[in-house]
């Protein structure tokens, strides 16, 4: 009985501290456990878009409407459909034709009668003229043969000079033209050339407001004929 007793509090001894290191690593094993979660949560919290909403409102909403629509200004009208006479029939001149064109610009289509001066220049005055509308068809001079110009109205340009003179100096270009460039303007015809007067019958669409201007540099007769409004 005495050498039993010894025993039995030894083998307790050893039971008690084995059971003591199991307790341990069970504790240090919990810990990890604990710090996965707390990574995690905060892994999830932070990446919120904030800027989504001003990139969409912003952009589309000034710049292509107003601008673009209040560009488109109304022809303003001009001259009229009377007589234009200058300084007709008394001034002559010794400056004769050297072309004839037209032009079309955003609100009207033009008549260009190029001048140039003869040899010998004798004077710069520029020569008087007369722009009006007249009945179609239209009478050649001196032949008084009637031609009918293409278009429902004629605007008839008279000036006191010559196109070619009498021993051809000036103009060498066609007496009948059909422009390409205008829409309005439906021909251009040369229906005098006589005794130091020449004309050109304009044949157009219908009968319309129209201005007579001069340039110098080189001298030049323009006619304006109004298409809009």
């Amino acid at each position: 009985m005495k050498r039993t007793l010894p025993a039995l509090v030894g083998l307790l001894f050893v039971v008690a501290c084995g059971s003591s290191g199991k307790s341990a690593g069970s504790s240090t094993t919990a810990a990890p456990a604990t710090t996965t979660v707390v990574t995690t949560a905060a892994t999830t919290t932070a990446p919120q878009p904030t800027t989504t909403a001003p990139t969409t409102t912003a952009p589309n909403s000034t710049a292509p409407t107003a601008s673009t629509t209040s560009t488109t200004a109304a022809c303003a009208p001009f001259g009229g459909t009377g007589v234009v006479s200058v300084n007709f029939p008394l001034q002559m001149s010794s400056l004769v034709g050297q072309n004839i064109r037209t032009g079309a610009q955003a609100c009207f289509e033009r008549v260009v009668i190029d001048l140039q001066q003869s040899n010998p220049p004798v004077s710069n005055a520029f020569p008087g003229y007369e722009v009006r509308w007249v009945s179609n068809p239209v009478q050649l001079s001196p032949s008084d043969q009637r031609v009918t110009i293409r278009g429902g109205a004629v605007l008839l340009v008279t000036l006191n000079a010559w196109m070619p003179t009498m021993d051809n100096q000036g103009y060498t270009g066609p007496a009948q033209l059909f422009p390409t460039n205008v829409s309005k303007i439906k021909e251009l015809r040369r229906v005098q050339n006589f005794e130091s007067v020449s004309q050109w019958a304009i044949g157009v669409d219908t009968r319309r407001n129209f201005r007579v201007s001069t340039l110098s540099g080189p001298p030049r007769l323009l006619i304006d004929i109004q298409t809009s409004p």
